[in-house]
């Protein structure tokens, strides 16, 4: 639809390809960062009906450990969380 609508190579190919970024040729990069970026959403809850365990990292495209990604992206929700709690006013 997006090639449909004009939108240049760089935008929907990355997008078509975000689940098997390797296959993406010189866009592989960009649709491994959306594929990244999907995987995160699912670790912590906000996906597109896909769970994390379906979402397979793609070595070939970012040297970057499950593990090391879930617990970056986990640790990030807590301080987000955390400076969100420090914002609400306080009740006596």
């Amino acid at each position: 639809m997006l090639e449909q609508w004009g939108f240049s190579e760089e935008v929907y190919l990355p997008i078509h390809y975000q689940y098997d970024p390797h296959s993406a040729g010189k866009f592989k990069e960009l649709a491994g960062a959306l594929q990244i970026a999907n995987w995160g959403a699912s670790v912590i809850g906000f996906n597109d009906g896909r769970d994390a365990w379906a979402l397979e990292m793609n070595p070939d495209v970012f040297h970057i450990e499950e593990t090391k990604l879930e617990q970056a992206v986990l640790e990030g929700r807590f301080r987000l969380e955390k400076a969100l709690k420090s914002l609400e006013p306080c009740v006596n």
